[in-house]
């Protein structure tokens, strides 16, 4: 990966999460200090891959785990908040903070896409990845309840989504690790012979 790429992709998931963890703020000084892990996920995400991007040569079993771990988190919470935008997009987008909707569309959609570039490293137990979020869908649907600005009308299919994301990505990433020819950023340098670790 060039150098001139990294740099941009670091500098811009740190933007993004310092700008996520502004806007979770509000509900992480409603949430005990303990829950905070379960609060910003979208914030967290990105900082998780602008580390793994920094640290691109370790490729030992936790940077293989954890890059499984941002892909899954990435397309998740960007499905989601991209989700919760189209369920009322009267409320969303017909206000005066129609604008800054779209910009937070098109974070999420970046958050979707560049998940991919973590594609290609060993493989790994995708069943660990899938308890870890599955524990994160009960502490978002029964216990910190992400905050919106409109109530969402349609919950049990949100959350379903997301409950099927949790086990269905890691399968996905599972499945197309080392997979080259079905990746067309393999001259990113990511993408790797398979290995069970």
């Amino acid at each position: 990966m060039d150098k001139e790429l990294i740099v941009f992709l670091v500098a811009m998931n740190i933007v993004f999460a310092v700008y996520g963890f502004y806007l979770y703020y509000p509900q992480l000084i409603q949430t005990p200090f303990f829950l905070w892990i379960f609060v910003p996920d979208c914030p967290i995400a990105a900082l998780l891959f602008a580390v793994l991007i920094i640290f691109r040569k370790e490729k030992n079993k936790w940077w293989t785990f954890f890059a499984m771990v941002t892909f899954t988190a990435l397309i998740k919470y960007g499905v989601w908040t991209l989700s919760v935008y189209f369920e009322q997009p009267s409320y969303y987008f017909g206000g005066d903070n129609a604008g800054t909707i779209v910009f937070n569309m098109a974070l999420h959609t970046v958050m979707i896409l560049e998940a991919f570039l973590l594609i290609g490293v060993k493989k790994v137990r995708w069943w660990l990845a899938s308890v870890l979020f599955l524990l994160q869908d009960v502490s978002d649907y029964f216990i910190t309840l992400p905050f919106t600005p409109a109530p969402i009308l349609n919950k049990n299919v949100i959350s379903g989504i997301t409950i099927f994301l949790s086990v269905a990505l890691p399968v996905v990433y599972y499945k197309l690790a080392g997979s080259n020819k079905k990746i067309p950023i393999k001259h990113y340098g990511f993408l790797h012979k398979s290995k069970q670790i």
